[in-house]
């Protein structure tokens, strides 16, 4: 039974794979294609003159209507299964779906009736079991994670030594990014490790204070650092942060001290 039912579903995807829909654009283009998935948005669609791997995703609002009129003779055991807002279920064969209603055929109905309902009223359209009009769009990344690469300059004191540093940080979550600093003054250094990010988390302009935990290395010694700091960053990308940072040494020549450090740079997308 179970080679059976693999036979069985392997035929109907064959006779699907045969069945072309055609999608016409407001500028008028024709389009022939086989529709695999259609939300509230946009419209996605495989061609036979490309590979199968290859999906084209085509906004609704470039969609004029959509004929499924080719899919009466070669779909013929694959019914569209449409879901009423009032819970009724239509089994039909749909022959075309534009922006305010949708135009199917019943088996039990003369194949020369053919019913209109408004799209106001339709909750979900399945075809052979793939959602249509109902699926959500998937949600847009946050600021934070569009802009997660950031590039900074920067200019300090140590102590009561001047330095100079350039960084790269990444957003792994809108409230957590990793960093890499090297700089130099009387010696070159370096740190990397993590920063907690405490506001604008769903915003990329703004105002952020953060804490973090640093390991780095200067000379023959390393140290641990705990930079306490704010950064504000414009809508273009534009970034500028200053921060206080307690850093503690592992050789007791250096010991204990305190870094202040103001950076200017810029986030990509």
């Amino acid at each position: 039974m179970k080679h059976i039912s693999i036979l069985i579903l392997y035929f109907l995807c064959s006779i699907s794979i045969n069945a072309q829909d055609t999608i016409t654009l407001k500028n008028k283009k024709v389009i022939l294609a086989h529709i695999i998935e259609e939300n509230k948005t946009e419209l996605k669609y495989k061609l036979d003159t490309i590979s199968a791997y290859t999906t084209f995703i085509t906004k609704l609002s470039n969609v004029k209507s959509i004929d499924y009129a080719n899919r009466k003779s070669t779909l013929i055991n694959a019914q569209a299964t449409i879901t009423l807002k009032n819970r009724q279920m239509i089994h039909a064969y749909i022959i075309q779906k534009s922006k305010t209603e949708i135009k199917y055929k019943l088996d039990s109905i003369s194949a020369y009736t053919t019913f209109i309902t408004k799209l106001s009223n339709v909750k979900s359209i399945d075809y052979t079991n793939r959602e249509l009009a109902v699926a959500k769009p998937p949600k847009p990344p946050k600021p934070r994670e569009k802009y997660a690469l950031g590039i900074n300059g920067g200019l300090g004191m140590f102590g009561v030594t001047g330095f100079f540093s350039g960084s790269v940080d990444y957003f792994i979550k809108p409230y957590l990014s990793t960093e890499l600093t090297i700089g130099g003054y009387s010696g070159a250094f370096y740190t990397f490790g993590g920063k907690y990010w405490m506001a604008n988390r769903d915003g990329i302009n703004g105002y952020s204070p953060f804490v973090g935990l640093l390991y780095g290395g200067f000379e023959y010694t390393n140290f641990l650092e705990i930079p306490l700091g704010i950064s504000h960053t414009s809508k273009s990308g534009f970034q500028t942060s200053i921060q206080l940072s307690y850093v503690n040494f592992w050789n007791d020549m250096y010991g204990k001290n305190l870094k202040l450090e103001f950076r200017v740079g810029w986030r990509f997308k």
